[in-house]
C-alpha cells in the first residue's frame, strides 16, 4: 500500500481510492444511522408503554377516588342523621 505522499504524488490512484473510500464511510455512516434507528424505535415503544401503564393507573385511581368521595359524603349524611339524633335525646333529657 502506497504512503499519503505517494498517491498525493500519484493524483490517479487518488481518483482511484476516493470512491471505496466514500463508500466505506457511508458504509459506516449508515450503519450508525440504522442504530439510532432502532434505538429510537425502543425508546419510542417504551414512551409509549409509559405512558399507558401511567394513563392506566390514573384511570384506576380516578376510580378510588370517586368512592372515597362518595365515603365522604355517606359519612358526613351519617354525622347529621347522629347530630340530630344527640339533638333529639338531648331535648328529652330533663333540665336542671
Amino acid at each position: 500500500m502506497k504512503t499519503i505522499e505517494e498517491r498525493v504524488d500519484d493524483l490517479e490512484g487518488i481518483y482511484t481510492d476516493l470512491p471505496q473510500l466514500l463508500n466505506a464511510r457511508f458504509d459506516e455512516v449508515n450503519s450508525r444511522l440504522n442504530l439510532l434507528d432502532r434505538q429510537t424505535a425502543v425508546l419510542l415503544r417504551d414512551l409509549r408503554d409509559t405512558r399507558g401503564g401511567v394513563t392506566r393507573q390514573l384511570i384506576a385511581q380516578d376510580g378510588e377516588i370517586a368512592t372515597i368521595k362518595g365515603d365522604v359524603a355517606t359519612i358526613k349524611g351519617d354525622m347529621i342523621g347522629i347530630k340530630c339524633l344527640v339533638e333529639q335525646i338531648l331535648a328529652r333529657l330533663p333540665k336542671k
